[in-house]
């Protein structure tokens, strides 16, 4: 399992294509207000079902507990608006 923490940008979205297609799983947590698009969503437990592995995605960070492998960025983007506020 591999776990990315942080906003749900593209580098989330681009971790989650490449494991689940290898077949692996793949937790995605973000905070709330900042997930991964539904259709980005969709489209990832779609892949995973090819690729023989799974997706998560949630905003409970305790999601990481038992992850081979946790990658992390940026809780929130400083491109989002309220980052400053978020932040404190």
């Amino acid at each position: 399992t591999v776990a990315y923490v942080g906003d749900g940008n593209n580098v989330a979205l681009s971790m989650a294509q490449a494991v689940v297609l290898l077949g692996g799983h793949m937790v995605v947590v973000t905070p709330a207000g900042y997930e991964l698009s539904g259709d980005d969503a969709v489209r990832l437990k779609e892949l995973a079902t090819l690729g023989g592995g799974s997706f998560t995605a949630t905003n409970a960070l305790d999601a990481v507990d038992g992850a081979d492998a946790v990658a992390t960025d940026a809780w929130v983007s400083m491109h989002h608006k309220d980052a400053d506020a978020r932040q404190k």
